[in-house]
């Protein structure tokens, strides 16, 4: 009974002037929001939040000049996150910091106060009808970016320390030197009082360990691939249609080993790939035509949010690749560095092949 929420089923008028209302306020709070909320932005999505939790353990954990180094991370999520906005303190938020002008914010708090609802079961059981004056609308499109603007002012400002949101999910990084987490654990107790301690975490879908390992994952997705890679082969078994085949494979199958496969691919041991590669394989003969392996979806993706990333200035990670390009070549300098595990990041991988296919 506690996953259950209510959804706002509000009519087709509503949901266009919410489609324009959500458009204007974009615009109007650009500059309010956190750049390290990757949800709801233009371009961006899961994927751009865990390479940039990744790059900032990988970079840090390269530069040992200065001492020791090392790393953790706090993952938490808000509990029933957008049931808990308080309207007012929203507004009040909003007229503080002038992002809207007042009779913006107005709107926002009559859209969100003095909602009515009610419980109905096969149209025959209903129950009374109450109001409702926290929270957002569930399933309304306003309702994640409502959120965002609630959250923006959750940020840490201590470069030590970045705190990375997705929605409800965030991560707090503790980027430690010479064994001093001072100011790691004066954030974490911002937060909370007691902390887990755990070896393995799945963020945003993806299996993190406390040796920034990927066996866990491949593990993980194996384990998925199996019960789909049957149902593949059931389909095969009634004659299905190739193009029907190899739509599965691609939205079913595929879709589970190439997620963030930019974020862990490039560390993986040759032994975890070949996993993964041969569940392509057993596909490729049950389809009947060539699939692309991990290697070959991997470089494809790393270029594709290579250019995705440069074209948006406003991103965690555009300075660091827009500043490795040299003025006079046009080709990128690659990052110095002194382990294996850096040069196999995203950032020394997208800088490779963009060298790599560079012409001028």
């Amino acid at each position: 009974m506690n996953d259950l929420r209510p959804v706002a089923l509000t009519s087709i008028a509503m949901k266009t002037c919410e489609r324009f209302i959500l458009q204007y306020l974009k615009e109007a709070t650009v500059d309010f929001m956190d750049d390290l909320q990757f949800a709801y932005r233009k371009d961006r999505n899961t994927e751009d939040a865990i390479l940039y939790t990744l790059d900032n353990l990988y970079s840090h954990l390269e530069d040992s000049r200065f001492g020791t180094v090392s790393a953790r991370i706090m993952f938490f999520d808000f509990s029933s996150a957008f049931n808990t906005i308080k309207p007012h303190i929203l507004a009040d938020i909003l007229l503080k910091t002038g992002v809207l002008p007042c009779a913006s914010v107005k709107w926002i708090l009559h859209y969100l106060t003095n909602r009515t609802q009610f419980v109905r079961i096969n149209y025959s059981v209903s129950s009374d009808i109450t109001h409702c004056s926290t929270g957002v609308p569930q399933g309304t499109v306003l309702a994640p970016f409502l959120f965002t603007l609630y959250t923006a002012g959750i940020r840490s400002d201590d470069p030590c320390c970045p705190l990375i949101k997705f929605a409800d999910d965030a991560a707090l990084i503790g980027l430690i030197r010479n064994d001093d987490d001072s100011s790691y654990r004066q954030q974490v107790f911002n937060f909370v009082n007691k902390v887990e301690r755990v070896n393995q975490y799945k963020y945003l879908g993806v299996m993190f360990d406390h040796q920034l390992r990927w066996d866990a994952h491949v593990d993980y997705v194996s384990r998925r691939l199996k019960s789909r890679m049957y149902c593949l082969r059931y389909l095969r078994s009634f004659n299905v249609n190739q193009d029907i085949l190899l739509l599965f494979y691609n939205s079913i199958i595929c879709s589970v080993w190439s997620y963030s496969i930019i974020s862990w691919s490039g560390n993986a041991t040759k032994s975890l790939k070949v996993i993964i590669d041969n569940f392509v394989k057993k596909a490729s003969r049950i389809v009947g035509v060539p699939l692309p392996t991990v290697d070959t979806v991997y470089e494809n993706r790393v270029h594709e949010k290579l250019i995705s990333v440069l074209k948006d200035n406003s991103h965690p990670m555009f300075s660091k690749l827009n500043d490795s390009i040299i003025p006079r070549s046009g080709r990128m300098r690659p990052p110095r560095t002194h382990t294996n595990r850096y040069p196999s990041s995203f950032l020394c991988q997208a800088i490779r092949i963009f060298n790599l296919n560079f012409t001028r």
